[in-house]
């Protein structure tokens, strides 16, 4: 590990910025941007973490020509070998480690922010201290934008904008699939504390590469009983460059929508603690133990644990097969209708028009695409529904209910008569007809089960769990497939 600055502000910050780069970034306008805040800059400090040992020239030439105050605070390279993959969740922890601040901020580092963006995410911690805080990004995908020109913010969310719904993002408002429209990896901020206490960023194999985020954090801070929140009214703001969508990267196993099924584990488990805890954060986290900054910094890095990420030794995992289970056939056909459905729903909502040959090569690419990862996200479906009915089996459970008709009710009455729990009732908005041989009760009926029950979605969840509330159902008997 080599320190290029140090700068140890005293007294010590609020908040802490800690912005990645593994030898990848060609702009950073971020820190431009960040030079314009309104709140004081003695409040914030501000990490550039390199994951190899490239000494960005930009950086350099900032701090050579830029006026008293630094460009950043704590410039680190922690130089892991060139072949070995990148893993985010390293570089999470040293920041971690390394911030002084009460609350770190996990940033987008080639992102454009408004002058408000730090005070803004303070401020949300002095009104509601129990929180994880994410703050959702505009992205542009139009090519003049690269390489970065500094386009306006009105600009980003104009034309080429791929998520602008009327001023907020399309994610905010997302009522159906929440968790794949917002942008969980763009920002999160969470009090150092916390973090520290459910044993910082997960470093499991399962994130190396693309496949990560810091939402990994934000599953096991929910569980460890913080408040997810998304600010309303502040946002960041991305321009198109190649390699955004994580292109020619390591991918881990993911739900079809570059979702960690790990994170999402945990989520559904309540599992607090990581997989894999970095030396340093357990060292933190231990009660009484040292806090010596170069002690800490000594055990960031687990050399061991380096080997198992490097380019040969990736290599040799297996990757994972796309059939999720050892079922029968029946499952599989359940499988293949749900993405011939979920193809034609896209095909029939979306107007095509296809002028140009190579339009209709696009077209059929981006089909192709979309069957695929449909596939992938209906098998981790798949995977989850076993994991539910085997946790809910060694929990006692016998019997359990659905909320909801259609492929998934199906997937899982077929999963069941596989497991030690059945499926004693089903319960929809509409009640005038039966699903697959069982009768279909009426929702607001549902109060009057003592049992668990499955909401038998995958889009549209939250406003099932409202419902079910609603109508009397405690939280606790909610079981959510995602």
């Amino acid at each position: 590990m080599q320190i290029f600055y140090s700068n140890n502000l005293t007294p010590a910050p609020k908040v802490s910025l800690v912005l990645l780069d593994w030898s990848c970034r060609e702009s950073f306008h971020v820190l431009d941007y960040l030079e314009k805040q309104t709140l004081p800059r003695h409040q914030f400090e501000i990490l550039w973490l390199e994951y190899y040992d490239r000494k960005a020239t930009a950086i350099e030439t900032r701090f050579r020509t830029g006026d008293a105050t630094p460009p950043v605070d704590r410039w680190v390279a922690l130089e892991i070998p060139r072949d070995t993959y990148f893993h985010k969740h390293l570089m999470y922890n040293a920041g971690i480690v390394m911030s002084r601040g009460e609350i770190v901020v996990i940033c987008d580092s080639d992102a454009i922010a408004k002058e408000t963006f730090v005070e803004s995410i303070l401020n949300e911690f002095e009104c509601e201290p129990g929180i994880v805080l994410h703050i959702d990004q505009f992205r542009n995908e139009r090519r003049d934008l690269y390489p970065f020109n500094y386009p306006s913010v009105e600009t980003i969310v104009g034309e080429g904008c791929i998520n602008n719904a009327g001023g907020t993002t399309a994610g905010l408002l997302d009522r159906d699939d929440p968790l794949h429209a917002r942008n969980y990896g763009a920002c999160m901020a969470a009090r150092r504390a916390d973090l520290i206490a459910i044993g910082g960023a997960d470093e499991h194999i399962d994130y190396l590469g693309h496949i990560c985020g810091p939402y990994d954090m934000t599953f096991r801070l929910i569980n460890f009983g913080r408040k997810e929140v998304w600010h309303p009214s502040e946002f960041l703001y991305h321009a198109w460059h190649p390699g955004a969508g994580g292109e020619k990267n390591y991918l881990g196993p993911h739900d079809g929508k570059n979702m960690s099924t790990t994170a999402l584990s945990a989520r559904s488990s309540g599992r607090i603690e990581p997989l894999c805890e970095n030396p340093a954060i357990g060292r933190l986290r231990s009660a009484g133990a040292p806090t010596d900054p170069a002690a800490l910094q000594e055990e960031l890095i687990d050399s061991d644990r380096l080997k198992g990420w490097s380019e040969t030794e990736v290599k040799k995992l297996k990757k994972r097969p796309l059939s999720p289970v050892n079922s029968s056939g029946a499952v599989s056909a359940t499988l293949a209708k749900m993405v011939a459905r979920q193809l034609w729903i896209k095909l029939t909502r979306v107007p095509r028009q296809v002028k140009t040959p190579s339009m209709a090569l696009k077209k059929a690419v981006n089909a192709a695409r979309f069957v695929r990862n449909s596939f992938r996200h209906n098998v981790y479906i798949a995977e989850q529904s076993q994991r539910i009915f085997n946790d809910l089996a060694s929990q006692g459970t016998t019997e359990v209910s659905l909320y909801g008709t259609g492929d998934v009710a199906e997937l899982l009455l077929k999963l069941s008569k596989e497991s030690p729990v059945t499926i004693r009732s089903i319960y929809d908005d509409y009640s005038e007809r039966e699903f697959a041989g069982l009768r279909v009760r009426p929702v607001r009926d549902s109060a009057k089960d003592s049992g668990k029950i499955i909401v038998a979605a995958i889009v549209g969840i939250e406003e099932k769990i409202e419902r079910l509330q609603r109508h009397g159902v405690a939280l606790e008997r909610i079981v959510n497939l995602q």
